[in-house]
This record gives structure tokens, sequence and C-alpha cells, in this order.
């Protein structure tokens, strides 16, 4: 799964979304990797996409999967629980 989530962070630097959006979720979805990277990184993605809703769902997602809990913490509270 690994070279899957990292094609997909790769996708979305060079900003290629479509792609990116389709290894993460092949990562989020079809394999049983728990850790919360990909929703992490499917988070920001989207949010920078003006798909604030979904993006923080995914956010959310991570951090209940405890992934960088305190940085993705903070970060989900300063893009999705401001006015």
């Amino acid at each position: 799964y690994t070279h899957y989530e990292n094609a997909a962070i790769a996708y979305n630097l060079s900003e290629k979304y479509q792609k990116a959006e389709e290894l993460f979720d092949l990562v989020i979805y079809e394999s049983n990797v728990d850790n919360g990277k990909s929703e992490f990184y499917k988070g920001i993605m989207l949010i920078k996409l003006d798909r604030k809703l979904e993006g923080c769902n995914y956010l959310k997602k991570a951090i209940d999967k405890k992934y960088a809990l305190s940085s993705s913490t903070d970060i989900y509270y300063n893009l999705c629980k401001t006015n």
C-alpha cells in the first residue's frame, strides 16, 4: 500500500488530483491500513480543491485513527472549525 500512498501524494503535489484521489481511495477502501495517513492527505487535498466538507470529514477520520494526533488535530480545527 505504501507505493500507492506515496504515488497519491506525488500526484497531489503535481496537481494531478483525479489520479491522486483514485490512489488515496485504493489505500483507504481496499487495503487493511488503518493509520489515517491517506485520510489526512486526501482531506488536505480536498480542502485545497474547495471541497471543504468532504476534506474535513477525511481529516476527522485521520484524527480518529490517531494519525499525527496533535498536528492533525490542530490542522482540523484551523481549517474546519473556523467561520
